[in-house]
């Protein structure tokens, strides 16, 4: 292939099941399903087990690199420290 596209993107589990990306999502390296099958995020999340991906270079993109919704998995029971992560997006009262 002359010209590869690069795909670039993650693939998260949800550690404190709040439906989102906070400072204690951990990360996964595999693309097709997850490898830690015991209780550690065994579950796809919905709307987060797919992204679209344009594979073609007739719409104008000048670039090789494509890039990915984050593809999520969702644990089980959450982290103990989950009160803690949700205080943090919660706003200051005026």
């Amino acid at each position: 292939m002359r010209n590869p596209l690069i795909l670039h993107g993650r693939v998260y589990c949800d550690t404190c099941k709040c439906g989102f990306e906070t400072p204690v999502t951990t990360y996964i390296a595999v693309l097709i399903n997850n490898p830690q099958k015991d209780d550690y995020c065994a579950l796809a999340m919905p709307g987060r087990e797919r992204a679209r991906v344009i594979l073609t270079n007739n719409n104008g993109i000048n670039s090789n690199n494509r890039f990915a919704n984050n593809l999520g998995f969702i644990k089980d029971e959450p982290l103990a420290a989950r009160a803690q992560v949700l205080k943090l997006y919660e706003g200051d009262e005026v």
